[in-house]
This record gives C-alpha cells, sequence and structure tokens, in this order.
C-alpha cells in the first residue's frame, strides 16, 4: 500500500510539472527559441533522444519534476547569470535574444498550463461524473454550540458572511476558516425572511491533529447532491474553481505572512505525499481532483514575484518595461540571492513543519 501511495505521489508531482514546463517549451517553440533539452526527472539521465528539432528528451532517475533548457540559458533552472554577457546577440534562437514580450509569454506559460490543466480536469469530471455540491442549508445545529448561542436552527439557509455571498458549503467552510474577527456578522433566510445573526465561534483542538486548533461553530450540513453540468457551464465551473483556490491561498499565506495564522500550516513534500494518500483512498476521482488543486497550487506559486521563479522573472520583465532598459547585471545577482535565501529558508521551514506533524 505504501509503494501506492508513492507510485500515486510521484505520478501527480511529475505529471503537474511536466505540464508547466512543456508550456515553457512549446510557447518557446512558437516564439522561435530552441529548446536544447526537455528533461522529466532530476539526476543521472538513464535516457536520452534528439528529435528533429535537435531537442534531447531525457528521463532521469528521480522522477520528480522536470526542466527545460533553452539555447542561451546554460543552467536548467533558468537562473540569471554573467552568461547572457556572452551570448551571440545574433544568434535569434537564443532565449535572450528575443524581444521582452516574446520572453514574458514563455516565462508566464508555465503557470498558464497549469491552470489550463486544472481547468479542464475540473470541467472534465463535473460534465462526465458531475460534482458535489452542498447547499448552504443547515441540517443540524449541535446543543450548547457557538451557532446554538448565537440563535442558529435547523432549515436556516446561510446567505452572507461578513458581507460575502455564499451558495454552497465549502464557501461556507472557507469564509469561517478565513476570518480574522472574533466575531463572525452572518445573514441568513429563515422561512423566506432574511434576517442577522451574530456568531462567536470556539477556538478547540482539530479532532484529526492535536497540534492544531480550529474554530468550532457547531452546524452540520444537509446531504450533499450530485449535479452534472452542461459542457459550457463545466468549464464555467473550472475556471470558478480554480480561481477559488487560488484566492482562498492567497489569503490563507497573506495571513501567515501578518502573523494571524499559524506558519504550521505550512507543509513541503511529505504533507503533500500524505494529502496524495488521503486522495487515493478516496478513489480515482479523488487522486484526479487533487492533481488539479496541486496544478493549481504549482501555477500559483510560480507566479510569486520571488526570484528563481517565473514569477520572479516576470517582475524583472515588468520593471524592465517599465523603465525601458535592462536591469544591471548586479540587481539580477542581489535578487538572485535573495531568492535562493527565501525557498531556501522556505523548503527547510515546510520540511521541519512535516517531520514535526509526523511525530
Amino acid at each position: 500500500m505504501i509503494l501506492y501511495y508513492a507510485f500515486c505521489f510521484i505520478v501527480i508531482i511529475c505529471g503537474v510539472v511536466v505540464i508547466h514546463e512543456f508550456g515553457h517549451y512549446i510557447i518557446a517553440r512558437i516564439c522561435g527559441v530552441k529548446v536544447d533539452v526537455f528533461s522529466v526527472g532530476f539526476g543521472k539521465k538513464i535516457f536520452g533522444k534528439k528529435d528533429k528539432n535537435d531537442t534531447e528528451w531525457q528521463l532521469r532517475i528521480l522522477p520528480l519534476g522536470g526542466y527545460v533548457q533553452m539555447r542561451g540559458d546554460e543552467n536548467p533552472a533558468s537562473l540569471n547569470s554573467s552568461e547572457e554577457a556572452k551570448l551571440d546577440k545574433n544568434d535569434k534562437k537564443a532565449f535572450y535574444n528575443k524581444t521582452l514580450k516574446q520572453k514574458f509569454a514563455i516565462i508566464v506559460a508555465g503557470p498558464l498550463f497549469n491552470y489550463i490543466l486544472a481547468i479542464f480536469i475540473f470541467a472534465g469530471v463535473a460534465f462526465f461524473h458531475g460534482i458535489v455540491f452542498i447547499p448552504n442549508i443547515i441540517d443540524k445545529v449541535a446543543d450548547n454550540s457557538p451557532a446554538m448561542k448565537s440563535g442558529l436552527q435547523s432549515g436556516d439557509r446561510i446567505i452572507e458572511i461578513n458581507g460575502k455571498y455564499v451558495d454552497n458549503f465549502i464557501e461556507i467552510k472557507n469564509e469561517l476558516a478565513l476570518t480574522l474577527k472574533p466575531e463572525i456578522f452572518l445573514k441568513i433566510n429563515r422561512n423566506n425572511k432574511i434576517s442577522s445573526i451574530l456568531l462567536k465561534p470556539e477556538i478547540k483542538q482539530d479532532d484529526s491533529n492535536k497540534k492544531n486548533k480550529v474554530k468550532y461553530v457547531g452546524i452540520v450540513a444537509i446531504a450533499p447532491q450530485t449535479l452534472k453540468l452542461s459542457l459550457i457551464n463545466a468549464f464555467e465551473y473550472g475556471i470558478t474553481e480554480s480561481y477559488r483556490i487560488s484566492v482562498t491561498s492567497l489569503r490563507a499565506l497573506g495571513q501567515i505572512i501578518t502573523g494571524h495564522r499559524s506558519p504550521r500550516e505550512l507543509g513541503g513534500p511529505l504533507k503533500i505525499a500524505a494529502h496524495s494518500a488521503d486522495a487515493a483512498n478516496k478513489g480515482i476521482m479523488g487522486l484526479i481532483l487533487f492533481t488539479a488543486f496541486i496544478s493549481v497550487s504549482l501555477g500559483l506559486m510560480n507566479l510569486l514575484p520571488i526570484p528563481m521563479l517565473d514569477g520572479g522573472h516576470l517582475f524583472f520583465y515588468i520593471i524592465e518595461g517599465s523603465i525601458g532598459r535592462k536591469l544591471p547585471q548586479i540587481a539580477y545577482k542581489i535578487m538572485l540571492y535573495i531568492g535562493m535565501f527565501i525557498l531556501g529558508s522556505l523548503m527547510l521551514f515546510t520540511l521541519i513543519n512535516d517531520f514535526i506533524g509526523f511525530i
């Protein structure tokens, strides 16, 4: 069973990263950039074959991702370095000789392909299988719970949380979890009459992880429904769901950075592997939906303006476009070291969090 979970983890991570790199590859080819290497995995090369465009397609021993190496980029991780100064400025197939718009398009294509993958997965599930929809209606209210004390009743339909419209229980759960205020203002529909309620959640230990604390309200949703959507509505759902995951993730990240949420919620590869196992236990549909979630997360993470990530490159290109000239090489080097420090620290911190969570 452990081997099965490990296999699922590798397939998901490798799959979304390869799609990400394929985005860079295909737009680079369209822009006339020579792609020297497209590698699946890292470490020692175990297979390599060149195609008619002289791109070597490689398979490496550690199948946890991959990379694209373009002409004029000697570093597979696409780091800016002094190598740029040594390039042949007349080489029309070199990445760094392309226009700012072309370079921007090539870099943004990676995250964009992750979002496209997620949208197609969500849309496919909604069209062929159906989505689980939990109406925003309360089925039960726990005795002596914050919900009961606030006056919530079975049959109430929650329509707003702190002024934000909600139409299903997933949105209700997310809003309750991300709201920082100790008091939450709800607007409910009870017997076709709209009224306002002040809710004061309690902070309790998470039943699934005693080291974490969660908000306790004490309401249970009515039975979920499975809805099959039309093709157009399915793609609309795919876009909406990808947007919802992005916004929720950014809100949570912002709360962690500002100290309003515990940094212990950040997870690394071990936590992702654990969630992969949970998804695998839910069957093939769980794995498919988890793949879409990871694809959105990877695309969003790479858009963050951190040097070494795609977002860092895009940030530089935006600055260069604004000032009308290239930044000095020293600026790239300084930001590169800052990016290495940020990513290195983040990787170390998430690994420590993972180990603490498994102890």
